[in-house]
Order: C-alpha cells, then sequence, then structure tokens
C-alpha cells in the first residue's frame, strides 16, 4: 500500500492511493527494528503482523462484508497468515492444492478445537479452485469425511462439464467453473444469442439436480475470475485525468463481464425450468420451485485485485433477473417455453 517505485511485476495502482490505505515511508515503515535486524539469519521471511491486520480490515471496508471475502491462500502459504484471517471472521477461502486444504483444516481446527473455543462463524468453508480429478479428487472427499470435518468443514472443488458433476465424491461440493476470457481454466463462455444452451448451462442444471434431486455433491455456484482484465494502472507520466479514465475503463470492461456471466446464468435457470416442467410432467408430481443450495443463496466466486472493487458494486442480483425475464420473452412454444406457472415457480435463485 505504499507509494512509491512499482513492485517487481507489478504496478502501483492509482486507485488506492490515499483510499485503502495510509501512505508509509518504505524505507522507514518497513524496515526492523535495529535489535532485531542484529540477530535475524538472512535471507529470512518476515511478517509484519500489524501490516497483515490493516490490510484485511482494508479489504473488508471495500467489499463492505466479510461474507463477500473469499481469500485465496496460495498467495500466503503461511499459517501464521491465515490464523490472522479466522480471527478476522473470515471462512471462506480458496486453496489450489489438497495439501493446501488439509494444511488449513488442520490450522482451523487447531485455531477453533470444537467444544473449547467457538468460532466467530458457523463453519470452515474451502473450494479447492482446481477441477479435481483422481487420486486428488479422491482425497479431497477423503478430508470431507472426516469424522471431525462433517458438521464443521465445507469442502468444494471446480466442475468444467456434466461427467465431472456425476463423479463428484458426496460429501464434496462444487463450483461451476466459467472461463471468462482468461483461457486458464473453466468452461468458455460461448452462448451465441444469450439463449443458446451450450455446455455452462448443461453443467449447471446437471449439479442442480444432483443437488436438489439427490441429496448428494451441493451445488455452490458459479467460479469465474476475470483476471485478464483486473489488470492494474500504471499512473507514471499520466495526469489524473487520464488515471481515472483508465481506471473507470478498467472497471467498465469488468462490469461488461459480469453482465454476460449475468445473461449465461439466466439460461441456465431457464434450462432447470425446463427439466422441471419435464420431470413435472413426467411423473405427475407439483409444480416445484426452484431453489438455490438449500435454500441459500449460490455464490459467485470472481475478481483478484484490483477488479474486485468494481465486482463489489455490481449488482449481479439484479443482472440476473433482467437477463431471465429477457431471455423467457424470446421463447416461442415451438421452442419449449416453460409455462407461466414454471415460470412464475422458478424465478432464478440470487446469487
Amino acid at each position: 500500500g505504499a507509494r512509491g517505485p512499482s513492485p517487481p511485476g507489478g504496478m502501483s495502482d492509482p486507485a488506492r492511493d490515499g483510499a485503502w490505505f495510509e501512505d508509509v515511508d518504505v524505507e522507514t515503515s518497513f524496515r526492523l527494528p535495529p535489535e532485531l535486524e542484529k540477530r535475524v539469519l538472512t535471507p529470512a521471511l518476515v511478517v509484519d503482523l500489524d501490516a497483515v491486520r490493516r490490510n484485511v480490515k482494508a479489504v473488508v471496508d471495500v467489499i463492505g462484508d466479510v461474507e463477500r471475502y473469499r481469500p485465496h491462500l496460495k498467495t500466503t502459504k503461511s499459517r501464521l497468515v491465515w490464523r490472522e484471517l479466522l480471527r478476522a471472521g473470515i471462512n471462506k477461502f480458496k486453496v489450489a492444492t489438497t495439501r493446501e486444504l488439509a494444511t488449513l483444516v488442520e490450522t482451523y481446527h487447531g485455531e477453533y478445537p470444537g467444544a473449547e473455543t467457538t468460532p466467530p462463524f458457523r463453519h470452515l468453508d474451502v473450494l479447492v479452485a482446481y477441477p479435481a480429478v483422481g487420486p486428488s479428487l479422491a482425497r479431497v472427499g477423503d478430508i470431507a469425511r472426516r469424522p471431525e470435518n462433517k458438521a464443521r468443514v465445507r469442502v468444494s472443488v471446480l466442475v468444467e462439464c456434466e461427467d465431472a458433476v456425476n463423479e463428484l465424491p458426496d460429501d464434496v461440493g462444487c463450483f461451476v467453473d466459467v472461463n471468462p476470457g482468461m483461457n486458464r481454466t473453466g468452461i468458455a463462455l460461448d452462448s451465441k444469442d444469450g439463449v443458446e444452451f451450450t455446455a455452462i448451462p448443461a453443467t449447471i442444471r446437471a449439479a442442480w439436480i444432483r443437488d436438489s434431486f439427490h441429496g448428494k455433491s451441493p451445488f455452490r455456484g458459479v467460479h469465474y475470475y476475470e483476471g485478464h482484465i483486473s489488470e492494474c494502472v500504471d499512473a507514471n507520466g499520466r495526469s489524473r485525468e487520464d488515471v481515472d479514465a483508465a481506471i473507470e475503463s478498467r472497471d467498465e470492461r469488468c462490469r461488461a463481464s459480469l453482465e454476460t456471466l449475468a445473461e449465461t446464468l439466466a439460461c441456465a435457470w431457464i434450462a432447470v425450468a425446463r427439466w422441471l416442467e419435464h420431470h413435472r410432467n413426467e411423473t405427475n408430481s407439483p409444480a416445484r420451485a426452484l431453489p438455490g443450495m438449500h435454500s441459500d443463496h449460490l455464490e459467485v466466486v470472481t475478481s483478484g485485485t484490483p477488479g474486485f472493487v468494481a465486482a463489489s458494486t455490481f449488482d449481479l442480483d439484479a443482472a440476473v433477473r433482467r437477463a431471465w425475464a429477457a431471455a423467457v420473452a424470446k421463447y416461442t412454444p415451438s421452442d419449449a417455453k416453460p409455462s407461466s406457472d414454471a415460470a412464475d415457480t422458478a424465478s432464478p435463485p440470487p446469487p
């Protein structure tokens, strides 16, 4: 959060100056006390816990709600830092490997050992942010099934197709991974006209059916990381007006990307509504509302730094409902449009 030369591999973002972090003098603020400096064997990793706490608070203040914060622990890989996050009331995390998952769960139980200490949240919620398969998926399932974890730890993985949904261990939830154009992981955003049922709606439908009708593998939501349009803005040699315009351009691209996601989610809920109506007709069952995850909100995991500033102010719930209404209106009877009853009972759950 300091002004000064840009750090290696990145540039300072003037959107943060004076807003998130106080200005600091790099030469003095990050220097070890002389008595400690004489004793440290170098090279060494030194963590300023006061700075960690300030940074965590700053991010939560920007987002506005600790429930919306899901930090990725691959960036710290330190029990010391993870304990600070837990103590700050953060219970949702992303990890990259099964080893990080096991270490975080162990850290959580060490910090809050059940009856002796009550955490400031209901449970630990961990997303293994990778489409785990084979032995890795089996290990995730083993960790989720451990007796000490079943009531206190929720574990999820990413899925990229219907087959992956059906191969999930029963105790492991899933987020459908959508590729917003970064081309790293996830199902590509390839819907042609906003209502075409492509792989994303089909995978979401499969995840919803497995959860809601079979009681297996809780469908947690969607993972959508638009890191390719969340670049920092370089202020060097630019006027404040140019910098502000660049930041607004970046934020607008983030918002446009989220609008596209909203259209895709609306397609997914229409796919589910169609399946529900077909199921009702086949089984003569009564109309059924379209629930989210056990009557809870679905979660959309999106954005890294600094794109999450734009995402945190974007009303995805309203965008999905607008897209839902527009997409339903495009159908004709020959398209097997859901009946008015189905449309009324199957409005999309808020993300």
